[in-house]
């Protein structure tokens, strides 16, 4: 029995090393070498607008040596558009989340495009330790990952990292780390100001809207 579960470790170990290089091969081939940036632009509800005027920020993919899997498939959700009309829906304290759930501007089905396209989750937790889930850094939640992501308002390492949580069924997996905010840090904290719903989940009262993300030339 070891030996056959050492042997499936070793070909699933194949397998996502073969889809890391495919990935990083397609992302330069399609998106450039980088550094891969990305602006987030987004809208607060009427119904409750925090003091400030930041209405976009600007993220940088993880490097591709480190995190190519995943940050190609950010890439691709943001290139067909998936998340144009989403909405940053929850405010848990040490994240902010977003995901495929409409808004005041956009009240349509904004989740059936991620299943349709093959961009709901990733296929593996894709985690590489010299890009750690520190303040402002971007991660995808959930097992499997996605389609919802976060932006952690605090150092998230130890909690969001190997082992960090552990209600999962693998517990020595981490959430992908695959970007960090480089830009606009005022448009984050200010989603953080947020009002949120009674219960454990902290659901915002009022959903922001993100208008579009831009991948910068």
């Amino acid at each position: 029995l070891k030996e056959a579960m050492d042997l499936a470790e070793s070909q699933i170990s194949g397998l996502e090393k073969a889809m890391q290089e495919r990935a990083k091969l397609d992302v330069i081939e399609k998106f450039g070498p980088g550094p891969h940036r990305i602006e987030i632009e987004i809208d607060f509800n009427p119904a409750e607008v925090p003091k400030g005027n930041a209405s976009k920020f600007t993220i940088e993919m993880a490097p591709l040596d480190l995190m190519p899997y995943t940050v190609h498939f950010f890439l691709e959700q943001v290139s067909r558009g998936l998340w144009d009309g989403c909405s940053f829906h929850r405010n848990a304290g040490h994240v902010v989340q977003g995901g495929p759930i409409g808004n005041h501007l956009n009240n349509g089905n904004v989740r059936a495009p991620f299943k349709t396209s093959g961009y709901n989750s990733v296929a593996f937790q894709e985690y590489h330790a010299d890009f750690p889930h520190k303040k402002y850094t971007l991660g995808y939640a959930g097992r499997p990952g996605g389609p919802d992501f976060y932006v952690s308002v605090q150092d998230n390492t130890r909690n969001h990292g190997p082992g960090g949580q552990t209600s999962y069924k693998v517990k020595s997996e981490a959430d992908p780390c695959f970007a960090k905010v480089v830009e606009g840090f005022d448009a984050v904290d200010r989603m953080h100001l947020l009002s949120v719903e009674k219960g454990s989940y902290q659901r915002l009262k009022n959903y922001v809207a993100i208008k579009k993300m831009t991948i910068l030339k």
